[in-house]
């Protein structure tokens, strides 16, 4: 508003919901990171697996990092599918091991 004033706006409702402070979703930290590095492009659809490295580094190199609520809850489900799979005696395909048959297939 001229003048220096603040305009209000009604009826904006707050999309983090319940985040903790200083965290944002993922496609939020992603838009940020795209207009930071001047890039065009979007990510809308499937996952390029090749790039996710590319663009954790560039995210990493403006501060962006994973909360350590987020890193605990992934090291117990990682725990909890090892012991899954050592019940059953079954082996799972882990994301790394698709992540490299995917390189290799190109």
């Amino acid at each position: 508003q001229a003048g220096g004033g603040t305009t209000r706006v009604v009826g904006l409702q707050n999309c983090l919901g319940n985040l903790d402070r200083n965290v944002i979703h993922a496609c939020h930290a992603g838009a940020l990171v795209h207009y930071l590095e001047g890039w065009s492009h979007h990510e809308t659809g499937a996952v390029d697996p090749t790039a996710l490295d590319m663009v954790w580094s560039k995210a990493r190199k403006h501060g962006f990092n994973i909360p350590a609520s987020t890193t605990s809850a992934i090291a117990r489900h990682q725990h909890c599918l090892r012991r899954q799979e050592e019940a059953t005696g079954r082996q799972g395909r882990r994301y790394e091991d698709a992540l490299d048959a995917a390189q290799h297939a190109v």
